[in-house]
């Protein structure tokens, strides 16, 4: 798909490009993930990125496929340097700070980078990271019943009250009540 000179122009002329080996970022609009865009007609939306590496490479990327970031910069448009890198031991095509890759290649990069989960976003996991994740039971953060309570639902008979009952009076539901009584839940809870 050849693209038109005029959007070609109207492309660079919403980039910041630098001489030293930083970022070229986009300067119009972008998505509430941080991502370029460009509208070049009201019925159509170009991502600013993905419109870079078809500038370079002369092709769209294909089907299914992604234009990643080495730089980890959603706005940047880096294009100039053709090159190569490495995920996982898979060498993919480069040009500048954009390379095309899979999703699982994008997973992968983002674990190697370390930019999952609490490690990327604390701000998310409030309290230490470690303890947070080891509390159980009434220590949990989201933890409705007590140990006490546990010992209570565990010691009313079968025949005495339904499950659905148990969990109306302790304020859970009975799937709650059912892997309590069984010990799949709170197995730290002894008698």
């Amino acid at each position: 798909m050849d693209i038109p000179a005029h959007i070609i122009a109207r492309f660079w002329s919403r980039v910041a490009c630098t001489p030293d080996p930083g970022c070229w970022l986009w300067l119009a609009g972008r998505t509430t993930a941080g991502y370029g865009v460009l509208h070049p007609a009201k019925w159509q939306c170009l991502y600013a990125h993905r419109l870079a590496w078809q500038l370079a490479s002369g092709t769209p990327p294909p089907p299914g496929w992604y234009v990643l970031h080495t730089c980890d910069c959603r706005p940047c448009v880096r294009n100039d340097e053709a090159g190569t890198y490495t995920i996982n031991g898979v060498v993919r095509q480069r040009f500048g700070h954009l390379w095309l890759g899979t999703h699982a290649d994008n997973v992968a990069d983002m674990v190697e980078k370390g930019r999952h989960g609490a490690l990327a976003h604390p701000e998310r996991f409030p309290g230490p990271l470690l303890n947070r994740q080891t509390k159980v039971g009434e220590a949990h953060h989201a933890a409705k019943l007590t140990e006490a309570q546990v010992r209570a639902i565990r010691a009313i008979p079968d025949a005495a009250m339904s499950q659905r009952a148990m969990g109306r009076l302790f304020g859970v539901n009975a799937i709650t009540i059912a892997r309590i009584r069984s010990g799949e839940a709170w197995r730290h809870v002894t008698p």
